[in-house]
């Protein structure tokens, strides 16, 4: 599949011309938060279950757990993660509220130590217990509602990652690192398409992006006597034609339970990507 198109995407638009003047995802209990400015109410929860997933945090198995601690701010963590060993947290703060629009600050961190993945042998995770990866993500998210159907969402975004540790092999320690970071934009459309179903447009552009690798060996040659070596070295990544697109279309059913169906184009790691469509499910529940 190829990313969406003007042609598909003023086809959308044509067929949401006639969309409901009201609808109920327009409604502050209803509103989608996942990619969005909006937030949870105070003491609202959000939990789900989904498989896939549309980004390295819900990526596999997701078990999403949410919640507003007052009105304008929220907390999640995907709990299938933590009990893998991959601990996440992250949080919305809405600072910016009104009829014209919202906007947001996001930002969250991801941990994996190999000694807390308890899926692994028992030998391996001895043997990588000294490696740390982190990510840490950064967005400004700006939600405006155009009108009763259709709303438009724009994000600026940055993450850091870096995996580093020590592994010792007989006399020879190597210490090593690899770290990223990149700098994109992100958008989606909304669409109202009747009552109780929200249609999703978007994409995610990178703007850039760069990479370094540092090394040092150290090699005990006699008691007393260390040889070793050290290298570093930064490096600017080609993101051109990376665009990762996404189509998503959820529907509430009953009071409080909610079903979103997706396909990503293009998920992407840096200048890394899988060639195929990913499909999504998520069924979660807002109370």
């Amino acid at each position: 599949m190829r990313a969406f198109t003007p042609a598909c995407l003023s086809f959308i638009i044509l067929i949401s011309a006639g969309c409901p003047a009201t609808t109920q995802f327009h409604h502050k209990d209803h509103r989608p938060t996942d990619y969005t400015a909006h937030t949870l109410n105070k003491n609202e929860w959000r939990v789900g279950l989904g498989v896939v997933g549309t980004n390295y945090d819900t990526l596999g198995l997701s078990t999403d757990v949410r919640m507003g601690v007052m009105d304008g701010l929220e907390f999640g963590t995907n709990a299938a993660h933590d009990a893998l060993g991959i601990l996440n947290l992250d949080g919305k703060y809405r600072f910016v509220g009104g009829d014209w629009g919202e906007m947001a600050l996001r930002a969250g961190i991801k941990w994996v130590n190999p000694s807390n993945i308890w899926i692994l042998p028992e030998k391996k995770r001895a043997e990588l217990g000294d490696i740390n990866l982190i990510m840490i993500p950064l967005e400004i998210r700006s939600s405006f509602p155009i009108n009763d159907w259709f709303g438009l969402h724009v994000h600026l975004g940055y993450i850091h990652s870096e995996i580093a540790g020590d592994v010792q092999s007989g006399s020879t320690l190597v210490n090593a690192g690899f770290g990223a970071r990149e700098a994109y934009i992100q958008s989606y459309l909304t669409f109202s398409l009747w009552d109780k179903a929200l249609l999703s447009l978007g994409a995610q552009v990178p703007v850039w992006g760069s990479v370094w690798y540092s090394g040092e060996l150290e090699n005990e040659l006699a008691p007393g006597v260390v040889a070793g070596a050290r290298t570093a070295q930064w490096k600017r990544l080609d993101m051109k034609e990376l665009t990762t697109s996404f189509l998503m279309i959820e529907s509430r059913f009953w009071e409080s339970t909610y079903l979103r169906l997706s396909v990503v184009q293009g998920l992407r790691f840096l200048n890394k990507r899988v060639p195929a469509a990913l499909p999504a499910a998520e069924l979660y529940w807002r109370f």
